[in-house]
């Protein structure tokens, strides 16, 4: 279904999902302009907030300090005086105006009509979204977490053991399919990662009929371009910088260990499964444990029992059951 207006589009979802490789697919075409992640909206509204408050004469400035104290500024691709511009003739009442000031500009710098927005933790926002854009559109990329645990442990930023990411993961993508369809009903889109790098042209294609945009064959070719929308330093998108390609897809299935796919499937099998994932190798509640214990990761000898306690408390924490068997685990 095609969603009614021209609204923006928020692209978010967990981290390493492939919300960057969408981003520059949608940015390649001729009428939608999407800047780097801003993750600084909460913020800005509770800043446009007190302004209201105070009835501060010198708001806008306020404005561009949040925006321009970011460090993830440079990556918006738009200078400081473009945004200032954005914001002149703004009422600051107008809540939506005033957050959208950076993403208008970089639209206007690119020629195009509509903006949209990539910062995977909107996920988490997704009711300050509808309320400050109504007619917004929301696509939510979901990626088979086990994947997403692979690449965010070697990276600096997230979580950085396969427990931690199990539950950010299953926490993220349920935050988004419980809160995206209620706040945006037929304006919110789940997207597969897996499907996207396997069939480009035919997702791209169906998400440019919901958004009421017209295909354009500059979306496949949107590497040829994303070195000027990607900061050098971010090797991590390097990928994103070739052709798309599907051979990160299933990497676990090599690359993680026996251990840390059951523990995974404890935390989060359900929602693996929802999603159209394969469930890792069925192992007893008793196994699970012990991995469990072990992917605490204390190390320290005299450890088992406080490990053995907490990796119990995550288990619940996460909603697993602890059958009876479990009880038993030993080293």
């Amino acid at each position: 279904m095609q969603p009614e207006g021209a609204g923006p589009v928020f692209i978010v979802g967990c981290e390493r999902s492939g919300t960057t490789l969408l981003r520059l697919m949608l940015n390649a075409h001729p009428a939608l302009a999407i800047p780097g992640e801003t993750w600084y909206l909460p913020e800005l509204e509770e800043e446009r907030e007190r302004i209201r408050g105070e009835g501060a004469a010198d708001w806008r400035e306020r404005i561009l300090a949040v925006i321009t104290a970011k460090n993830t500024f440079p990556e918006l691709g738009v200078p400081r005086e473009e945004i200032a511009a954005a914001l002149a003739g703004v009422d600051v009442a107008d809540g939506g105006a005033v957050l959208s000031c950076a993403h208008r500009a970089f639209a206007a710098r690119e020629g195009k009509p509509r903006w949209g927005d990539k910062t995977p933790g909107y996920v988490r926002r997704l009711p300050l979204l509808a309320r400050r854009f109504p007619g917004a559109s929301v696509i939510h990329v979901v990626r088979d977490g086990r994947d997403v645990a692979l690449s965010l442990l070697d990276k600096p930023f997230g979580p950085k053991t396969v427990v931690d990411a199990a539950v950010h993961w299953k926490a993220r993508v349920e935050e988004g399919e419980r809160e995206g369809p209620r706040l945006f009903g037929a304006r919110y889109r789940e997207v597969r990662y897996e499907d996207l790098v396997a069939g480009p042209e035919e997702r791209l294609r169906s998400l440019c009929t919901w958004l009421g945009l017209g295909f354009d064959a500059a979306m496949l070719r949107y590497h040829e371009r994303a070195g000027s929308y990607l900061r050098e330093e971010h090797h991590w998108h390097g990928k994103t910088r070739t052709p798309v390609a599907g051979d990160r897809s299933g990497r676990w299935k090599g690359e993680m260990a026996a251990g840390d796919q059951v523990w995974f499937q404890r935390i989060a099998g359900r929602t693996l499964a929802r999603h159209g994932y394969e469930p890792t190798p069925h192992r007893s509640a008793a196994v699970s444990l012990r991995w469990a214990v072990r992917g605490m990761r204390l190390g320290a000898a005299g450890s088992w029992l406080r490990a053995k306690i907490g990796a119990r408390r995550l288990l619940r924490a996460a909603g697993v059951p602890l059958p009876e068997g479990a009880r038993r685990a030993r080293r």
